[in-house]
C-alpha cells in the first residue's frame, strides 16, 4: 500500500521517544541485507545535527545517551560506532562522511536545510538515510520512524532506499508502511 506524506516545512515532529527510535534502528539495521557486505569491522552510524536548533541537538544528545547506556551496541555481530557532526556546508558534510566512513546516517530535526542536499550526498555515497521525523520520508530520505496512534510506525521510501544501496529482506518489508517521494 502506498501513501504519501505531505511536507510540513514547519513543523517537524518527532512522534517515537528516542530511546524506542534507538532500538528499532538497530532492528531496521539488521534487515539490510547490504550493510553486512560493505561494513568493515563496525557499522557506523552518524548523526547529523544542528547546534543552534535545540530540537536537534536535544536528539543528539539523547541519542548519545542510549548509546552509552547499551552495552550490546551491535548488528549481527559487528560492532556500532555512533558518530555526530554538525551541518553546515555540504562540503563538509560530505568530508565527514568519507573521514568517518559513515555506513547510516540519522537526520535529526533540521531547520532550514535542504533534505536534497543530504539525499544527493547519500544516496551517491550509498548511505542509508533514517530519521524520526517522518515527513523527511517523503521528502526522499530512505527510512523513518514515526507513529500511528500508540504504535510506532516504520516508513520506507523504496525508490530512496534503493538510491542509497540499500536491500531490505521481504519479510521487513511486509511490516513497513511504503512512502513515495513527493515532488517538489
Amino acid at each position: 500500500m502506498l501513501i504519501l506524506l505531505p511536507i510540513h516545512l514547519s513543523a517537524q515532529e518527532m512522534e517515537v521517544p528516542i530511546k524506542l527510535q534507538y532500538s528499532l534502528i538497530g532492528k531496521i539495521l539488521s534487515f539490510d541485507r547490504t550493510l553486512k557486505i560493505h561494513s568493515k569491522d563496525d557499522v557506523v552510524v552518524g548523526i547529523l545535527f544542528q547546534n543552534k536548533y535545540r530540537a536537534s541537538l536535544n536528539v543528539k544528545n539523547q541519542l548519545l545517551e542510549c548509546v552509552k547506556a547499551d552495552p550490546n551496541n551491535k548488528i549481527d555481530g559487528h560492532a556500532i560506532r555512533w558518530v555526530s557532526f554538525e551541518i553546515s556546508s555540504g562540503d563538509e558534510i560530505s568530508s565527514a562522511l568519507a573521514r568517518e566512513n559513515i555506513d547510516v546516517l540519522y537526520i535529526t530535526p533540521m531547520r532550514d536545510v535542504g533534505i536534497t542536499d543530504i539525499t544527493n550526498l547519500t544516496r551517491s555515497n550509498h548511505i542509508l538515510t533514517i530519521t524520526g521525523v517522518p515527513t523527511y520520508v517523503g521528502e526522499g530520505l530512505a527510512v523513518g520512524i514515526g507513529a500511528k496512534g500508540e504504535k510506532p510506525v516504520i516508513y520506507v521510501n523504496f525508490s530512496a532506499s534503493k538510491a542509497e544501496g540499500a536491500d531490505f529482506n521481504s519479510q521487513f518489508l511486509k511490516f513497513v508502511q511504503i512512502v513515495e517521494t513527493v515532488n517538489q
